[in-house]
């Protein structure tokens, strides 16, 4: 087993192999100057040091001599090279400067009456559009006030026709089918869509009438005063608001009801209502205020 090294003896190791390091860098330094030498060799030597004179030097004569000619030189190239230059740099300078605005003001001119021509296919043609859009808006809102207009009028028509109807003697004097359409359009003035049915076959009633996505029915009866509506044709009436799964009906008439029909709707509580003739003036006052 061998001995281990003492500390003396590592700094020993140590600097030899620092040694043999710098030698071989030596070596491959040498190498490559030689390397650059042969691809770049040394201008060849003048006669003067081929023969061992010494070189020329330059006396204070021949200094004086050099550095008047540059001067002169100098001086020759400023007055008859960099002046001139010098001069039509700044004469162009300045013209640009005086020119340059009486040249731009008809050039931006010329070149903005270019771009409003470009544009103007497209202007006309947006005024076109806005014109259209008026156009049509204007007739729109003028659509919009004539049925306004005539809905107006429409209504007043109808408040009328009922404020007229709302008395016996007019009331009596219509065909059936004219009370019917009268009733109808007075249910119209509370809010309720109505179809008439023909006039006959009708199944027991006179009118459907729609509200709120619910179903109705209506029933007219235009009797004189001495004649009352009985419990059959309530009964009739009932049977039809079955069959027509309407939820609630209307039965008016121009006289009344006799006991026994108002006994039948009130004990089987109904959903029917009975309009005589004092009911129904009131619905129809009712109507014309609203």
């Amino acid at each position: 087993m061998e001995r281990p090294m003492t500390p003396p003896e590592r700094e020993q190791v140590r600097i030899k192999e620092q040694n043999r390091l710098d030698e071989e860098q030596r070596l491959l330094d040498k190498k490559a100057c030689e390397a650059r030498l042969i691809a770049n060799p040394p201008p060849p030597p003048t006669i003067e040091a081929r023969e061992g004179l010494p070189a020329p030097s330059l006396g204070p004569t021949s200094l004086a001599k050099s550095s008047t000619s540059s001067v002169i030189m100098d001086a020759v190239l400023s007055v008859f090279v960099y002046l001139p230059c010098y001069i039509i740099v700044f004469n162009g300078l300045l013209i640009l400067c005086i020119f340059l605005p009486i040249l731009g003001i008809p050039l931006v001119g010329a070149v903005g009456w270019y771009l409003y021509k470009m544009g103007e296919p497209k202007r006309k043609a947006k005024r076109k559009l806005e014109e259209k859009r008026y156009q049509d808006q204007l007739a729109k809102e003028q659509k919009e006030h004539q049925e306004k207009e005539a809905q107006r009028k429409a209504e007043a028509r109808q408040k009328a026709y009922l404020r007229e109807m709302n008395d016996y003697v007019k009331l009596s004097s219509l065909h059936p089918f004219e009370f019917e359409r009268c009733i109808s359009d007075l249910y119209r003035r509370f809010g309720f869509t109505v179809r008439q049915t023909s006039q006959t076959g009708d199944g027991g009633k006179d009118a459907i009438l729609w509200k709120g996505g619910e179903k109705y029915l209506l029933e007219c009866k235009k009797y004189s005063k001495e004649q009352l509506v009985g419990r059959p044709e309530v009964q009739k009436f009932h049977s039809a608001l079955i069959t027509e799964n309407a939820r609630l009906g209307f039965f008016v008439t121009t006289s009344g009801f006799s006991k026994g029909a108002e006994e039948y709707v009130n004990a089987y509580k109904l959903p029917i209502e009975l309009r005589d003739m004092k009911n129904l003036s009131a619905l129809i006052i009712q109507a014309v205020n609203s």
